[in-house]
C-alpha cells in the first residue's frame, strides 16, 4: 500500500508519495552480505500527476489530480512504466503501443519510443527479452539475438522476430551519461506471439550503437545511396 501526502503550494494541489526514498543493497561480491544504503528518488517528490498515474492509482479518482481520471481498466492495460522513462523525457507516440500487451503480426513485434533529440546523444540503453512465467516456450533460446535495436536522434526501436509461439516480456533499461550512475528500468512490455516466424534466424550480437542508420550517421550527415 502507498501513502499519498497531498500539499497545497500556491493554491495548487501537489502530491508526495512514500516512494521518494528507496533502499539499495550494495554488495562487493556474491559472498558479501552487503550494505543497505538509503537514497532519495526526487521523481516522487511533487511529481507531475500525468507522470505519477503511470505507477500509482489512488483508490479515490479525485486524488489523481487529472482533468480526466484514468479508470482501473485503463491503468491495468497500460505499459508498465517507471520513473526513469520520465526522467529521460521519453514518450510513446503511437496509440497502439500504449497497451502493455502487444500481439505479433507474422511473428514480428515492433516497439518504439520517442526521446528529446537535444539530449539523446548522452542516452544509452539495454534490453532483455525472455519468456514470461506463464509461457511454455523453450527458455534456453537466446531470444535477445532475435531483436534488432535501432537508435536515432529522437527515437529508439526494437524489432523482435519470434521463432516460436509463446508469451514473452521485453524490459528496456536506460541512463543519461553524467546524470545517472547505473541503468534503471524504463518500461516493460508483454508480447503475445501466436504466429511464429519460422524463417527467423539468430542475429549477430547487437553493438552498443544498435543496427542500421542511427544518431551517429545523422551527426556526420551520412545518407544512404540506395533504398
Amino acid at each position: 500500500m502507498t501513502v499519498f501526502i497531498v500539499d497545497n503550494l500556491e493554491c495548487e494541489a501537489n502530491r508526495i508519495t512514500e516512494n521518494w526514498t528507496e533502499d539499495l543493497l550494495l554488495k562487493q561480491d556474491e559472498e558479501d552480505e552487503g550494505e543497505t544504503v538509503h537514497t532519495v528518488n526526487e521523481f516522487f517528490f511533487i511529481p507531475d500527476p500525468d507522470h505519477l498515474i503511470a505507477t500509482h492509482l489512488p483508490d479515490d479518482p479525485q486524488w489523481q489530480l487529472l482533468d480526466t481520471p484514468v479508470s482501473f481498466e485503463e491503468f491495468e492495460d497500460g505499459v508498465y512504466i517507471r520513473d526513469r522513462f520520465f526522467q529521460l523525457g521519453m514518450s510513446i507516440p503511437e496509440q497502439h503501443l500504449k497497451s502493455g500487451v502487444q500481439k505479433t503480426v507474422g511473428g514480428h513485434a515492433v516497439i518504439s519510443m520517442r526521446m528529446p533529440a537535444e539530449r539523446s546523444a548522452k542516452y544509452d540503453f539495454r534490453y532483455l527479452l525472455f519468456t514470461s512465467r506463464h509461457s511454455t516456450s523453450e527458455s534456453q533460446i537466446p531470444y535477445e539475438r532475435f531483436v534488432m535495436y535501432q537508435k536515432k536522434a529522437d527515437v529508439i526501436s526494437y524489432t523482435a522476430r519470434f521463432p516460436v509461439t509463446g508469451h514473452f516480456k521485453l524490459d528496456v533499461f536506460g541512463l543519461e551519461v553524467g546524470q545517472h550512475e547505473s541503468y534503471d528500468l524504463i518500461c516493460s512490455y508483454l508480447i503475445d506471439c501466436t504466429d511464429a516466424d519460422k524463417k527467423a534466424t539468430l542475429l549477430p550480437d547487437c553493438p552498443e550503437i544498435g543496427w542500421g542508420p542511427g544518431c551517429l550517421t545523422e551527426e556526420v550527415n551520412f545518407s544512404k545511396l540506395y533504398s
